[in-house]
């Protein structure tokens, strides 16, 4: 499978190579990428996450019910209600009593001290161990369970659990 790797300050790698398109054509690359194994640099921000993800602000439009404007927005602000300094992306493998399998994308955040920072300059990351929430009685004990993630799940962490998560803060405020 094929690495994309999204690096500080909009750096695209593909395959550990950096990527030598035109701008214009940016767009068209990440769009046929959206089942790739997806990478993020250490310490890019969602602030930079965000400007590469303004090529895809059509696709964005038209596949999740959040808008890129909006949650830029917020990113851009610099307003926050509820401080934080990171933001991990990662999988839930949820195992039913009826034994039914689902695996999701989800985010988790680590609390800041610092209220006067932001959005743009929170990082993310991404954690490729599975979180197991089982109902079933699946023995998962002492196992580590991988699961790469893609550019869709990543788009539909950011712009579906993170919109989420600034929503619920705002309303807990």
């Amino acid at each position: 499978m094929s690495v994309v790797q999204i690096g500080k300050k909009g750096k695209i790698n593909f395959e550990g190579k950096e990527l030598e398109v035109p701008h214009n054509q940016l767009r068209d690359f990440l769009l046929t990428s959206v089942s790739e194994q997806i990478a993020l640099e250490e310490g890019v921000t969602l602030s930079e996450l965000m400007n590469t993800f303004f090529h895809l602000k059509d696709f964005i439009r038209s596949y999740f019910i959040e808008e890129y404007d909006v949650l830029n927005a917020i990113i851009s602000s610099g307003t926050v209600v509820d401080p934080i300094s990171e933001v991990i992306v990662y999988k839930e493998m949820i195992i039913s009593s009826e034994g039914d399998l689902m695996i999701v994308p989800k985010i988790r955040t680590t609390k800041s001290a610092n209220l006067s920072e932001g959005y743009q300059n929170v990082t993310i990351r991404i954690d490729n161990k599975v979180v197991v929430h089982d109902e079933s009685g699946f023995a998962n004990k002492d196992k580590n369970i991988v699961s790469h993630m893609t550019l869709l799940e990543l788009l539909g962490a950011v712009f579906e659990d993170f919109q989420d998560y600034i929503t619920r803060s705002a309303g807990n405020h």
